[in-house]
């Protein structure tokens, strides 16, 4: 740990000298010398694991799309949540031994796999490499309440993007408006329509 903090100390210098320095005083050695001189951490290949980093990466895939699907569908931050996953052959090798990193991080209660699992009623779903996330939503949401919240929201996009396709249709607006501003426009359209295919699959979720 202390290790990893000193070289992390190191590489923050630049960005934070004065705090950098006051806390590496607590932290080196006798013979080493003030950061502002100290010489630049070098890469120590008997610390590269290409299969650690696999795991990590495909673990904090997992992590970030259930997090992903809570926070799309306003479901509470301290409401546990069961997950199921449908898995390839042996897809799931890479993940074990993490199921309670999983747990703890993305705030569920229990992990179901099989490679013939059924998607539950009312899931929100979530792909990772080749594994189907799903996220039982029952007894996390209200269900016609966020129904109305994002159908509420729907209409109001709609009508968002529609203002936007009339403006960009119009060659007046095109012919008249500085370059700068038609392209802020079409940027326009381009998230609102974005997020109007993320809400109507949010939608879709809860049907």
């Amino acid at each position: 740990v202390v290790h990893v903090l000193r070289t992390i100390l190191v590489l923050l210098h630049p960005y934070a000298p004065f705090i950098s320095e006051e806390l590496w005083s607590h932290f080196k050695c006798d013979e080493d010398k003030d950061l502002i001189v100290s010489a630049w951490p070098g890469v120590d290949e008997k610390w590269i694991n290409s299969e650690y980093e696999e795991k990590m990466t495909a673990l904090m895939k997992v992590i970030t799309s259930v997090r992903t699907v809570r926070s799309r569908l306003n479901v509470p931050p301290a409401k546990v949540a069961d997950m199921f996953v449908r898995t390839g052959h042996n897809s799931w090798e890479l993940f074990k031994g993490l199921e309670s990193i999983i747990k703890s991080l993305a705030n569920i209660r229990e992990i179901e796999i099989g490679e013939d699992l059924k998607k539950p009623p009312h899931s929100a779903t979530a792909v990772v490499q080749d594994l189907e996330i799903f996220i039982p939503l029952e007894g996390l949401i209200d269900f016609e309440l966020e129904r109305a919240r994002l159908d509420k929201r729907r209409h109001e996009l709609e009508g968002l993007v529609n203002g936007a396709k009339a403006k960009l249709d119009n060659d007046n607006f095109i012919d008249r408006a500085p370059d700068e501003v038609v392209a802020r426009e079409r940027q326009k359209l381009m998230d609102i329509s974005s997020e109007l295919e993320k809400l109507k699959s949010n939608l879709e979720m809860l049907l």
